[in-house]
Formats: C-alpha cells, structure tokens, sequence
C-alpha cells in the first residue's frame, strides 16, 4: 500500500505549486476584477508557498529524482518567466528563492543557475530591455547575497568560466560591479553603494579563503604541446586538490584560446582553423569529429555560419553534419524538445535566397553593363543585343519583385546602375522619386546647395563639337592641318540611342529605392551596405576619390533611402552615420562629396525629427560631426550650415528638451559668432531661441547665454548686433521669473527647492555675464550693458534671490563694476577708454537703485552696516574724480542728489536716525563721517537742526537701525569697504 507521506505526496504537492504560477495564463478576470491584484498577488501567494517548501525540505528534495525534475524544468520555467516580471516585490521573491535553491542543491542545478544568472539578474542589473531603478536595485542586492556566500565566487568561477561550454559568470558579476560601483555623470545612489558591497565581498571572501590552511598547488606552466580533444578532458579525481586545480586552470587556458578561436571563426573561419591548429586544439589534419565537437560545445559561434557549414553538399561537410548530430542525447526525449534542442545550434540555411542571388549575379554579366564602354558604343552594342536587354529587364524586375530575397546580390545590381549613371542613361527624376517624401517647394531649393552636375564627358553628346580653340587648337590644326566637325548622328544611332532609353525606362530603377520601405530587414540592410561600399572612402589627407561623381550618387541614393525608411531608422542609421563620419573625419579640403555629406545628414535631422521624437538627443547628437569638419570645409561651407540649422531650429525647437540636444544646435551657432557671412543668420537664429523666450528651457539657458555673449563680444557684426545680443541675454530674465511662479505652483516642496536654486544660479550667470561687457571699449557697448545689467538687478525682486547673493552681487559685481571703472577713468586708459564719465554716472545710478530696492532685506543683514560703508566709500571716489567732458561740471550735483535721495528713504524708513553711542562708533556716526567727505551739507537738509534737535530731546531711537538691533559693530578703521 502506497505511503500517503512519502515522495508521491511531495510531489504532486510541487506540482500543484508550480500549477499556480500558470494561473494567470487561464485566468478570466471580471469586468469589476483588479487586474493589477491578479497580475501580482495571485503569483506572489505562489511563489511565497514554493519558498516555503523549498526552505522546508532543504537539500532532501535533490534526492529524488520526480521532485529533482520538476525543479529543474518546471519550477526554474517559471522563475526564469517571473523573474522579467515589472513588480520589483516578484523579482525579490523569485530572487530568494533561487538563494534557497542554490544553499540546498546547487550541485545539481548548474545549468538552471547559468540561466538564471545570465537571462534575469545579469540582465536586469544592467538596466537591459528597460528595466527600472527598483529592479535594478533588487538585482544588485541578490547578487550581494550571492557574494557573501562563502565558496560562491570560487564555484562560480571554476564551474561556468573554466568551462567552455557555459558563459563567464564571475567574469560578467565581477565587471558589472566593478561598473556600477562608481557613478558616472549622475549622483551616488544606493546602486553604487550595493555594488561596492559586493565587491567588498568577494575580496573578504578571497581573504578569508587565502588566511586560512587550505591547499594552494604550484603555479606550473600549463602545457598544450600536443594536440587532445578538448571536449573529452576530464579530471582524474576531484577531490584531490593535486588533480582538479591544474585541471581547472588547464581548461580556463583552452577556453581563453577557443574563444579567440570563435571571433576568427565569425570573421574568418578559414582563420580560426588556422589558429585553432597553430594552438594544438584541432589536429593538423582536421577531421568531421573535431570540427562537429568545436561547432557542438563552443559557444559565442555565428549560428548563421555553423548552418551554412553543416548544410554544405561537400563530403567533408555532410560527415561533419552526421558527427554533430552525435553529440546530442535523444533518448527518453519528446520529438518537439529534441528538434527544439537540435535547430537551436544553428541556423538553417536559405537555400532560396542563394539560389536567387546567384541568378542575379549570372544574370548581371549578361547585361553587358559590366564593365561599362564609351556612351556611343554601348548605347549601339546595346540596342542590337537583345539577350543583353532582357537580360537588364529580368536584373531589376527580380530587383522590384522579387527584392525582399536579395542579400548578397544587392552588389552586382548597383554595379549595373552605377554603369547606367557613368554613361547618362538614368532618369533624371531618380532621386526625387526616390526619396517620395521631399519637399519640392522653391523655397527648400533656395535653402539646399547647388546640386552636383554630372561631368559632361560622362554623357553621350549627340550634337556636333564646336573647333578647339586657343593654344591646343593652333597646334592640333598644325598636326592635323585640317580639322572636320564632328558628323551628325545618323537615324540609325539615334534609333539606337531610343530604344535603349526605353529599355531602361522600362526597368523602373527608381523604383526599388522609392519603394525600398517595403522591403525586409536583411534586404535593406544589405542594400544600403552595398551603397557604402560601391562609394567607397576617401583616404585620410587625400581628397581625391577615384570617382567622386559616383560616391556622390551614391550618396544621394543613401540618403534618399534613409529618409523613405524613417520608421526603422534605427536599422539602418549605424551604417547611415559610420559612413558620414569617415567622410567628415577624412575629408580636409572642400569637396562636392563632402558638401553633400554635410548637408545630407542636416536634411535627414531635418526630416525625421518631426516623426521620431524619441530619437530626438540621437540625431541631433550626430550633428556633432558638422563640428569635427576641417576647418578650411567649415569655413567654405559655414553659411549654408547656418541656414539650414537655423530652419531646423524653426520647424522643430519644440520638439528638442534634452540639453545633449540643445548642446549640439547651440555649440553649432557658436561658430558663426565670428564668421562674417554666417554671423547674421546664426544670430537670427539664437534670437528665434531666446526672444521673449520663446524656446528657453533650463535645459539651454546656460547655453543660449554663453553663445549670446559670444555675439555681443564679437567685433564681427556691427555694433547693433551686440546691443541686441544683449537684450536678448537680459530678456531672458522673463523666463527665470516664469518658471521661478512654476516651481512654486506646479512642483512638490523638495523639486521646488531644486529649481529655485538652479535659478537662482541661472540668474547669477546672467548677471556676470552682462558685468563682463560693462567694460568693453564700445561705448555704445558697454553703457547699453550697464543699463541691461540694472534691469536684471531690479527685475530680480519676483526671482527668490537669498540675502548672502544679493550681499555677493554688491561685492562681486556692483562694488567691482564701479572700481573697474574708476580705474579706467585715469589718464593712462584714455587712449583705449573715452568719455568713461558717463558709464560711471550709470554704474552710479545702478548702484543706488538696487541698493534702493534692497534696502528692506538687507538692513536686517549683520553685514548691512559693511555694506552701506562700501556704497560711502565709492561714491566718495566718484566725487572725486576730475570728469572731462561737457557735462562734467554737473556730475558732483547729480552724485549730490542721489545720495541726499537715498539718505531720505533711509531716514523716513526708520533705517537711519540719532542714537546714544555705546561703546564704539554708532551707525549713525559712521554715516554722517563718510556722508560730511562727500557733501557736507547733507546732514543738515536730511535732518535739519530743529528736528535733530527735537529727535534728541525726545530720545527716539530707530528700533530698526542695525546698532538698535545689536547686529553692527564697525571700529573706525573699518569704515570702508
């Protein structure tokens, strides 16, 4: 009688628990069910129970083989399937649950542990296929785990990196926490944190295993002299340490050697057998066993070259295929697992698609278009030769029907088009229907460059030549003594010429890059490379190509071809931008190549940016490559760039938030600040950008200034250009001011704190950048920057500025501006600095009107009494500098007003009034000793005798002056800033 406890129970209780984790899969919720509790709960209660057994049951469950097999398939399936689940809280449990499996039976899950650490937690640490923070997080932290485990690392490294047949486990956790342990251009998080733990692991680990009495072998040298099937060695006894650690480091040697053998082999196998026998890993004469076990057990082998090998009808080859398929173990198998194990070593061939490519190659030799004649001949031969012009309408009817097959063939058929173009015969219409969506307005050809024209000599001339003339036509009509015109062409030629022109026509040409959208993947991706390779590169210091006019068709087509495919852009663009960037980089002179090339990638930034917002930092960060250009091709071409950037900006500034994007545009109108023709267009298109701040982000603010700086200081443009770059640097103060209101309304209190700070920052940018041109030697220039400056000062009242920033402006830029400029009212800057006296008056007048509106905030400061002291102390200097000009003698009166100004506000704000001294100088006396240097009447028009006399009498103090408030102490030595 069965036992009701024993291993049968077990193991339908596992099985029911794996049955929960299908649930889901058969499952039919409500209209009023909570999918997202389905989707969550239903597989957490599953896997809590799972856990719970296995932690139960310890290492007893691997001792029977039923339960064994349910954890190694159907538990690990679906551990495997959870384990990419979006809930970070299902990841922590599966997660544990492997932690478990690998405490208690790991011996027996070698292969279900690589899996796991490869296709989930290595996957998922490295932020692969969109993972997020929090799964990350738990990845790195079950990592961790695994490192504190005692012999992990060790086993790790001996059972997957020193076999080849399993990936490099500890290698790929090692450098994935080596990686993450440090972080790069963003802030430490706990993910860095995590992963210095498990570093810091491993090594107390590794410590811990080096301290203590445990068996360490001799470093012998490892010798491979003769040749031995890898696959079979094995190790004689692995629980001597004598044998299995020499084994190990043996196999970790051949592994290291087989896998430069496979990057041979994916590139060359020819290559790789060469090495493999130079290393004494295959023998001298290979044999179908040693080629079938090096296909079998190594991985990282293109599958795609292994199907081509074991589909080969060569003898060699079908014995290799018979061997191959020896290696596996069928028996006790179901046939759809066995044929699943079988194909997925490699790939199968496509017969199909050779033998399609093959036609085509065979059919192109018998156009007659390889290689290309003189136009005249051709265009004759060609007409008479009917075999040649079926043999052209078979080549790109196959082409336009038939072009999802073609892969390798896509060469030979550009070679026939590219023979077409050399002798004039292509529609003259080819790129503009190819490319179905170009604009075709005047306008956008007004914006384009001059298109290439093609080389007379590359077309058939059917009218006769005129005479040489000059110097060859006296010496040609001495040789030749007489020189006949060139004969008419006949009827017959002109027949010719008819019939080939419709044959062609008839082949549609344009229509396999037109409709080139429709083609498969691996067509049109091996369309385009043949594209690159018939354009060939130029070489580096060389701008000669052997035929620049077909590297520009070629160019054309390209581009046309991009633009039609611009919903999987991302499978051609590698290809698309590698080969721009070698022109770019190799290119040192101006060229139609590269004129084309630069303007072709603005064109497809230009027309994909509006449909692939999601490719936005991408492809603008490809404009990059304008920037690398030589600078004699930037100089000739610069102008037409700014055009077209300046367009792009236009149509697509909404579209572009990131600052790598804005980096890019705005680094690329830098460059015209100093370019005479390009630096009006590159002006009017920064002023697009920040006018009324139209496009201004936090994201480009910095950037917009700089580049506006670099303007306003250029001496390139007129004077006029300067002054607006300057409204337009302190016109961007309105943005501040709106997204200073945003932060406080629309964000939470800590993201507001943020960004107040980063505009508070913004703003100081702002306010040193104009101070840096209120010295400059224009006029015009520098007194228009003063007055920009004190718009920003006094606007800055709706920005929160904190009181020690509105301390460090007066000090580093009011204080500093208005020394500056006393310095260079002195006789010996007079040559470069004229009619100074008006700029002081202005920084003068900046000073005491931000010193005005801040008067409030800052008489509350413990620095204030400083601060009042340094606007003395300046304004002292000022009245006593010997202005020349025509209003010279009316500057002391104007100082005069505005001091006595701003000693009333001070006085009827309570700021400024008698008090008892105690101790040192009071503020009041300070005042009145630096007030009486400047004018001495002012203390009795602010407070005359009787009302002095009146305040004193009546012991009135001012509670809020700074000595009433106990916040100023300033001895008599101190009395200037």
């Amino acid at each position: 009688m069965m036992d009701p406890y024993g291993v049968p129970c077990m193991v339908e209780i596992f099985h029911f628990l794996c049955s929960l984790l299908n649930v889901m899969e058969s499952i039919e919720i409500g209209s009023r069910s909570n999918p997202i509790a389905y989707d969550e709960d239903v597989p957490l209660f599953a896997l809590g129970l799972v856990n719970s057994a296995i932690e139960v049951s310890g290492a007893s469950s691997g001792n029977h083989p039923e339960l064994l097999a349910l954890i190694q398939k159907d538990l690990f399936h679906n551990l495997m399937r959870f384990g990419l689940s979006m809930s970070p809280l299902i990841l922590s449990t599966v997660c544990s649950i492997v932690l478990n499996l690998y405490h208690h039976m790991r011996i027996k899950l070698k292969l279900q542990l690589e899996a796991f650490f490869s296709g989930v937690l290595l996957r998922i640490a490295q932020s692969k296929h969109g993972a997020s923070y929090q799964q990350q997080e738990v990845a790195i932290e079950t990592l961790v785990d695994f490192c504190r485990q005692p012999m992990f690392m060790p086993e790790m490294y001996a059972n997957f990196d020193c076999d080849i047949s399993c990936s490099d486990v500890f290698e790929d956790l090692a450098n994935l926490l080596s990686k993450s342990s440090f972080p790069v251009n963003i802030p430490l998080s706990a993910l860095n944190t995590l992963a210095l733990d498990g570093l810091i692991a491993m090594m107390q680990g590794l410590a811990e295993r080096i301290s203590q009495d445990s068996f360490v072998s001799e470093q012998a040298s490892i010798d491979l002299g003769e040749y031995r099937p890898f696959w079979a060695e094995i190790c004689k006894d692995y629980s001597d340490p004598n044998h299995w650690v020499p084994f190990v480091r043996k196999m970790k040697l051949i592994k290291r050697k087989l896998l430069i053998g496979v990057d041979y082999f994916n590139r060359d196998p020819k290559k790789c057998m060469e090495f493999l026998q130079g290393m004494h890993l295959l023998p001298e004469k290979c044999d179908p066993r040693s080629v079938a076990c090096f296909f079998r057990y190594m991985t990282g082998l293109d599958k795609n070259l292994i199907g081509d090998f074991l589909g080969s009808h060569e003898d060699f080859y079908i014995e290799v295929l018979q061997e191959f398929a020896g290696t596996f173990d069928f028996w006790d198998m179901n046939l759809d697992i066995a044929l699943r194990i079988f194909l997925e070593t490699f790939r199968l061939p496509g017969d199909s698609d050779d033998v399609l490519n093959d036609l085509v190659v065979s059919l192109c030799k018998f156009t007659t278009l390889l290689p290309p004649s003189y136009a005249d001949e051709f265009t004759a031969a060609f007409a008479e030769d009917g075999k040649a012009r079926l043999a052209t309408l078979a080549v790109f009817t196959i082409a336009n029907k038939y072009g999802d097959h073609i892969r390798s063939g896509w060469k030979n058929i550009l070679d026939c088009i590219l023979s077409l173009h050399k002798l004039g015969l292509l529609p003259t219409r080819l790129f503009s229907d190819a490319a179905d969506d170009l604009e075709s307005t005047a306008d956008a050809d007004t914006r384009r460059p001059t298109a290439l024209s093609p080389s007379p000599s590359r077309f058939p001339s059917l009218a006769p030549s005129r005479k040489s003339s000059g110097l060859m036509g006296v010496f040609s009509q001495l040789l030749y003594l007489d020189e006949e015109p060139a004969p008419q062409p006949t009827e017959q030629q002109l027949a010719a010429r008819q019939q080939t022109l419709q044959t062609i026509q008839s082949c549609h040409i344009d229509s396999i890059f037109a409709e080139s959208k429709f083609l498969q993947a691996e067509s049109l991706l091996q369309l385009v490379r043949a594209l690159v390779l018939a354009a060939g590169k130029p070489r580096k210091g060389n701008n000669y190509l052997e035929d620049e006019v077909t590297a520009v068709f070629c160019l054309e087509l390209l581009i046309a071809i991009t633009i039609n495919n611009r919903d999987r852009i991302m499978l051609l663009w590698q290809v698309v931008y590698d080969y721009i960037a070698s022109v770019v980089h190799l290119t040192t002179m101006p060229s139609t190549l590269v004129e084309k090339t630069v303007f072709g990638l603005l064109r497809i930034c230009q027309r994909l940016l509006p449909y692939k917002e999601n490719l936005t930092d991408e492809l603008l960060k490809s404009l990059q490559l304008i920037l690398k250009l030589d600078a004699r091709v930037a100089d000739a071409f610069l102008e037409q760039i700014t055009r077209e950037v300046m367009h792009l900006v236009k149509a697509n500034a909404m579209l572009i938030r990131s600052h790598i994007g804005w980096r890019t545009v705005i680094s690329l109108l830098s460059f015209t600040a100093r370019h005479p023709e390009a630096s009006e267009t590159g002006f009017k298109a920064l002023s697009f950008i920040m006018a009324d701040g139209a496009h201004l982000l936090p994201a480009n603010y910095v950037l917009c200034l700089n580049v506006a700086a670099q303007f306003a200081d250029c001496h390139v443009g007129n004077i006029d250009q300067s002054m607006r770059s300057l409204d337009l640097m302190a016109g961007s103060l309105i943005s501040l001011i709106r997204w200073s209101h945003k932060a406080k309304e629309a964000l939470g209190q800590e993201a507001a704190i943020k960004m107040t700070q980063d505009i508070t920052e913004m703003w100081l940018r702002l306010i040193q950048g104009l101070r840096k041109f209120c010295k400059d030697r224009r006029d015009e220039v520098r007194d228009h920057a003063i007055l920009m400056l004190q718009r920003c000062l006094t606007g800055a009242d709706r920005i929160h500025i904190p009181e020690d920033l509105w301390l460090q402006c007066f000090d580093q830029v009011i204080f500093t501006l208005l020394d500056e400029l006393l310095n260079l009212a002195q006789p010996s800057f007079l040559k470069d600095y004229r009619n100074t006296e008006g700029a002081i008056v202005l920084a003068l007048k900046l000073m005491f009107k931000v010193f005005l509106q801040s008067l409030h905030h800052l008489s509350r400061s413990i620095s204030f009494c400083k601060l009042w002291l340094g606007v003395l102390s300046l304004t002292e200097r000022c009245m006593k500098v010997k202005f020349k000009g025509k209003r010279s003698e009316k500057i002391p009166e104007l100082i005069s007003e505005l001091l006595k100004n701003i000693l009333f506000v001070m006085k009827t704000s309570g700021i400024l009034g008698p008090s008892n001294p105690v101790g040192g100088d009071s503020f009041w006396k300070l005042t009145w000793l630096n007030v009486h240097k400047i004018c001495p009447s002012l203390q009795s028009e602010v407070f005359p005798t009787n009302e002095l006399e009146k305040l004193k009498k009546q012991h009135i103090q001012a509670d809020r002056s700074p000595l009433a408030e106990g916040n100023v102490i300033v001895s008599p030595g101190n009395s200037t800033a």
